[in-house]
């Protein structure tokens, strides 16, 4: 389940924005229900669901029936809750190029990557995850995004994303718009150059395929031949 947070402003307040990708017994969503101040500290809170469950995945389903329940519920003036149909790559491109942080909410320690994330930096997007899967190797805190911090239970750990909601995210994003920027562009420098497919590649042929001790007497790549 995969969220981000978009467009905050100080002025005229847009509404934020989450966006959860994939609707599945291991992931969790967090609407801030408990803590109405984090919308009001955002300037405004749209959170925005988007996502499939297999057809024979009962509680993903379920997961998605309590989220449409709760937008109804919780939506007003500061916050407003939607949840987009008919998920597809068209809609996940926009939603990884088009939001100001990604958020990811597993239950540690079933994330098995979190390619969602390594997308939305590859667009300067900073994550505030749970550490799990990619987002142990790639938070730099407060250089390319925020961690959300290891709890005991699910109360725990929506409280830290909270927190960090409130204290950090937000005000940077509202009152140092040069440090956001900042921010985008070392997401951009650490993760969206080192979390990508051309190295993964490049890190398989050497490792797996043609180990570092055999690399001097074997070709890595083929030679181009003319027709």
């Amino acid at each position: 389940m995969s969220t981000g947070l978009a467009k905050i402003a100080a002025h005229r307040p847009e509404p934020s924005g989450q966006h959860f990708r994939r609707s599945g017994e291991y992931a969790r969503e967090y609407p801030p229900e408990s803590d109405p101040s984090v919308a009001v500290a955002a300037g405004g809170l749209q959170i925005l669901y988007a996502g499939k469950a297999h057809p024979q995945d009962e509680p993903g389903k379920a997961l998605i029936r309590q989220v449409i329940e709760k937008a109804a519920h919780l939506s007003n003036d500061v916050l407003r809750i939607v949840y987009l149909e008919n998920y597809a790559w068209d809609l996940g491109a926009l939603l990884t190029a088009g939001v100001d942080v990604w958020i990811n909410t597993p239950r540690r320690p079933y994330e098995a990557s979190g390619t969602s994330g390594m997308k939305a930096a590859m667009n300067g997007v900073p994550s505030l995850s749970i550490l799990d899967g990619w987002w142990i190797e790639g938070c730099i805190e407060g250089v390319t995004g925020w961690a959300i911090e290891d709890g005991v239970d699910d109360a725990a750990e929506a409280g830290s994303l909270y927190e960090k909601l409130e204290k950090a995210v937000a005000p940077l994003y509202l009152q140092s718009p040069e440090h956001w920027a900042r921010l985008m562009r070392t997401t951009l420098a650490f993760n969206g150059s080192y979390f990508n497919t051309n190295r993964m590649v490049k890190q398989y042929t050497r490792n797996a395929y043609y180990p570092v001790q055999l690399i001097e007497q074997v070709k890595v790549q083929e030679e181009v031949f003319a027709d």
